[in-house]
């Protein structure tokens, strides 16, 4: 925001509070929280519930991944393809074919020059800390439980030639190790990132 960026988005937004937790700041940006139409449907009943008002510069983008184009309805919503933007992405890949993770990053290429993306990726069971295969096994098997299986992990490495292909530029990962040395060292909560996450963090 200190460097003019006023547009932001979240792709898989789910029940992320951006919005409401802090109105001094998101209220000097675009917010596009874009999700399964269900959810957001969902989501923004419960916000108006609990006492929370819907402000102009939030935008809900309903799309469904794998069937319609999120490009397509960001911009049906509004977005400005001609200014700067940050893309988040998290707890998303896991659910998607590689297919549409290839397409979704060829569409951020899209984005003004100069935007940034970050998207959470997650490594292959086989590559794991030992001490961290268990709850990522039971993480698997209750969302193939529940109908929405994991489908998609990569390595470091093909994540870094997906973001290549695509056209990124400026490309990083930053691992679970490193994000809790970055951000969760000096917690006394023990709050911890995802085992198994790998971030892209890219330019367009």
């Amino acid at each position: 925001m200190a460097k003019g960026i006023k547009q932001y988005v979240l792709l898989g937004a789910g029940l992320d509070t951006f919005a409401q937790r802090n109105t001094e700041i998101s209220s000097q940006v675009d917010i596009y929280e874009i999700d399964q139409p269900d959810t957001l449907t969902w989501k923004e009943e419960k916000l108006i519930e609990n006492g929370y008002k819907i402000p102009g510069n939030l935008h809900f983008v309903p799309v469904d991944f794998e069937i319609s184009s999120w490009w397509d309805e960001l911009l049906n919503k509004g977005f400005d393809i001609n200014k700067k933007a940050v893309v988040s992405c998290t707890g998303v890949t896991l659910y998607l074919t590689k297919e549409a993770i290839t397409d979704t990053l060829k569409k951020m290429t899209l984005l003004a020059s100069g935007s940034t993306i970050a998207i959470a990726f997650y490594l292959p069971l086989e590559q794991l800390d030992e001490e961290d295969k268990p709850m990522q096994e039971i993480a698997m098997k209750g969302a193939a439980a529940s109908g929405t299986p994991f489908v998609s992990f990569f390595s470091a490495e093909e994540i870094i030639k997906l973001a290549e292909k695509a056209g990124l530029k400026e490309i990083q990962t930053i691992s679970t190790k490193e994000m809790t040395e970055r951000y969760f060292k000096k917690r006394t909560d023990n709050l911890l990132p995802a085992s198994g996450e790998v971030f892209l963090v890219a330019k367009t």
